[in-house]
Formats: structure tokens, sequence, C-alpha cells
């Protein structure tokens, strides 16, 4: 489906990124849809044009959600499921696996397979980047290891103070 979406998006003059660069997500399914005209169009028409699209894809989005739910319910409920361990138990966090297991549980917050306020996966998302990660530890120019290291100790400490009567479905 998304090849099919990335199509007809850059035909109108926008484009389809991961989050963070290019289509390579990482596993993720977070994107960013961006202008790529702008001579002879005038900022009213892009929004516009921006709000079609974003609802095209939301669309579109419902509709494989519900496909995924509906195909194999136990085995996406335990994948869901799984990233969200991992994100509240590992140790060491990547920022590319971390984007992918907060992808994984949006989509178990917004199934109803976890019992949690939407807003812990933007919360997380904004706390688990490395500029975050190097304000709260008050220092700039730390490692790849120093950040999954820490990354890790903030996604569990922000889960463990949500996990408070969470239910699971």
């Amino acid at each position: 489906h998304l090849s099919r979406i990335v199509r007809s998006i850059t035909k109108v003059g926008f484009s389809v990124r991961g989050l963070y660069n290019g289509l390579d997500t990482g596993g993720s399914n977070i994107f960013q849809i961006t202008n790529v005209t702008t001579l002879g169009r005038d900022e009213q028409e892009i929004v516009s044009q921006l709000e079609k699209i974003a609802a095209q894809v939301a669309a579109e989005e419902r509709a494989c959600r519900e496909a995924l739910a509906v195909q194999e319910p136990h085995v996406l409920q335990d994948r869901l499921c799984r990233s969200f361990g991992i994100l509240s138990q590992a140790r060491l966090m990547s920022d590319t696996e971390c984007v992918g297991l907060l992808s994984d549980l949006r989509l178990a917050i917004d199934l109803g397979f976890i019992r949690l306020d939407r807003s812990i996966f933007e919360v997380l998302l904004c706390l688990s980047g490395a500029a975050a990660i190097q304000l709260q530890a008050g220092q700039e120019g730390l490692t790849e290891d120093d950040l999954s290291v820490l990354r890790a100790q903030i996604l569990r400490r922000t889960l463990a103070a949500q996990l408070q009567g969470v239910n699971y479905a």
C-alpha cells in the first residue's frame, strides 16, 4: 500500500519520507509529508492540498489497521505487546529501534491492546531523541552507547510512571 500512496502523493508535488530520513524508516510507520514545489502556488493552495492528502493517508491507514487486526489478530497483538515489553524493560535502546517500537506502541494503544493515554507516544518520542537526552543529562557529545543507555532509562522511567493501573486487553 505504501508505494501506491507515495506515487500518488509525489504526483501532486509532495514528498514522503521517514520520520528522520528517506523511506527507510527503521521498521517504524511514521512518515512526514512535505511540499516540494513552491513556484506558482500560493500558501492556501498548498495547505488545502496537504489537508486532502493527509485525509487520504489517514483513511488508508485505518483500512490497513482494520485488515491487520482481522487477518491475524493474535499475531498482531503479540507483536505489539512484545514491543511494549521491550520499551518498558530494555537496558539499551538505539534511536532506530526506539522509533520502531514506539510506532508499535501507538498502534497497540489505538487498537485497544494496551490502555495508555495516546499522548504517551508523543511524550516518549520527544524524550527519546538525542538532543532531549543530552539536555536531560546536562552533557553534549554523548556517544551512541551512552545515548542508548540513557534512552532506555528514560523509557523505563517514563513508562513505569504510566503503568500504574494499566489494563491489557
